[in-house]
């Protein structure tokens, strides 16, 4: 009877901490481990098979925390053998989800998909209508990740419908937010806030302020992108407000990330440098390696800017550093372009020619067609600057090829998610709002092809007066009457498309010749 009492206590005590540590999760670190593997051992003499599966799910959290991803991965797959073992269905499914998330926070998207969907129909099979919802998001924001946009909105409006029908307003806000980033990411901004803000009042109904915070903050990342920044400014601020009255301090961390984005834009060097370091040391007291390590690089895009390498450089390495720990491969080819940018304005030829290397092999492997734009303009300007005119309009005609396929790429997406919103729309709507919707829709299209269209000819008028420049004067002399040829078509494929448009008289043709910069900044 005394064992009794005394496991019932230890048994007692062990559910309470792991409370206790699910509600701190995001933070738990090595200091906590060898609680929990203790705890996992009295599991294991005493078969608390249920608190067992829940410790090696917030061992594999901390690991995951303290980026052990070999350790986290083998972790989960033992609380997977486990709950197969025990046929304890709800606990593999929450293995299941963790292994996802595992893979998402790793950005191995396929892998977390599979694993989701695993979890998706378990949930299903017993009614976990939260847990359902939650996994419908979870796979549509992997697809998001992997910019698979039509899938990615096809999930997340499964998990909204989901948490709309069985009356799960956190979830739907949630949901409406992650809709809003991807709506926002294919820069279909007016949509985006809109998503945006039906979330807040969701959150401000259940009083979830950290979310609601997030929300604001996204809303100024918004308008920074944008160049609005008296807007961006009066949303962050709001966002800033509430962070620090509710304490959330991860939240703090991005909007000072991008107060420093948008007082950089203003080319207040100073209060952007202010704001980063600031984002800095808020980030150092929670575990967020990639976010550490974009406000890393943007120091470095800073002191570039200014001339100062050589602390530009520091930061940068700072960046890479921590991007290697976590694996983040793809992230790595953006530092190394950096890098490779940074000392090829510094003259350091060979080191640049380095860097440049490793950013092309990473570019390659991961099919990053962005940053392949970014380092065939590298190269271009590498090859330029050491006397060898041939090799740099090689690799400018590279660039001008691998922009025009980015800017195909996106109008597709942008396209597919049109088209996916459209197909749901069928069901939902009448016959007259679908024909409204396929008016809009055709005009988007149009906007999207028109200003790829544009953007050719005029990538290759400017890389031609480029070309032009660096020549010498028997060199023009040889290609003026090709040179004039190309000139020539590409003013007449811009006249072309114009005369078009001015039958459209209600598309906007400032939006639409509005050319996007190239991302010089990591966002949040």
């Amino acid at each position: 009877m005394e064992d009794k009492l005394d496991t019932d206590i230890l048994k007692n005590k062990i559910i309470e901490k792991i409370s206790l540590l699910k509600n701190t999760s995001s933070i738990i670190n090595e200091n906590d481990l060898n609680s929990i593997n203790e705890m996992i051992d009295d599991c294991l003499s005493f078969g608390y098979t249920e608190q067992l599966v829940n410790l090696i799910i917030l061992k594999c959290i901390c690991l995951s925390n303290i980026n052990q991803y070999d350790k986290a991965l083998e972790t989960i797959y033992e609380g997977i053998q486990i709950s197969q073992k025990y046929n304890t269905h709800r606990l593999l499914a929450l293995c299941q989800n963790q292994c996802g998330i595992l893979n998402w926070n790793y950005c191995f998207y396929d892998k977390a998909v599979e694993h989701f969907l695993i979890a998706l129909e378990l949930f299903k099979e017993m009614d976990e209508f939260d847990k359902t919802a939650l996994c419908y998001r979870n796979i549509g924001v992997s697809y998001l990740k992997k910019g698979d946009s039509g899938k990615a909105y096809q999930y997340l409006n499964e998990g909204l419908n989901w948490a709309i029908e069985k009356e799960l307003r956190d979830i739907k806000g949630n949901i409406l937010s992650w809709l809003g980033i991807l709506e926002s990411d294919y820069s279909n901004f007016d949509k985006a806030v809109e998503y945006f803000l039906e979330s807040n009042d969701i959150y401000i109904d259940l009083k979830i302020y950290n979310e609601y915070a997030v929300n604001l903050n996204s809303i100024g990342l918004i308008y920074i992108k944008n160049d609005k920044i008296d807007l961006a400014i009066s949303y962050l601020e709001k966002a800033e407000s509430i962070a620090k009255e509710h304490e959330c301090f991860l939240v703090l961390a991005d909007v000072a990330h991008n107060f420093g984005l948008a007082f950089n834009k203003m080319n207040q060097k100073e209060k952007a440098l202010e704001k980063y370091f600031e984002s800095i040391e808020f980030r150092k007291k929670s575990i967020a390696p990639d976010k550490l390590s974009n406000t890393y690089h943007n120091i470095g895009n800073l002191y570039t800017s200014l001339f100062q390498t050589e602390t530009a450089l520091k930061y940068f390495n700072k960046s890479l550093k921590i991007r290697k720990k976590a694996n983040l491969q793809k992230k790595m080819s953006e530092s190394y372009i950096a890098i490779a940018t940074c000392l090829l304005i510094a003259n350091q030829f060979k080191r640049a020619l380095i860097a440049g290397k490793k950013a092309l092999d990473l570019a390659i492997e991961f099919n990053e067609s962005v940053l392949l734009t970014e380092i065939y303009l590298f190269y271009s300007e590498y090859y330029e600057k050491t006397d060898n005119a041939q090799k740099a309009y090689e690799f400018y005609n590279l660039y001008i090829d691998e922009l025009n396929k980015v800017n195909t790429e996106e109008g597709a997406k942008n396209i597919l998610v049109m088209e996916k919103k459209f197909e749901i729309d069928l069901i939902e709507k009448n016959a007259l709002e679908q024909t409204n919707q396929e008016k809009i829709n055709g005009a988007l299209a149009m906007a999207v092809t028109a200003n790829h269209q544009i953007n050719q000819p005029l990538m290759i008028l400017q890389g031609n007066l480029d070309l032009i420049q660096t020549l010498t004067d028997a060199e023009q002399t040889q290609l003026n009457t090709e040179t004039l040829k190309q000139i020539q078509m590409s003013i007449d494929n811009i006249n072309s498309i114009l005369s078009d448009f001015r039958e459209h008289s209600d598309i906007d043709l400032k939006n639409i010749l509005k050319m996007k910069s190239y991302k010089a900044d990591s966002n949040e």
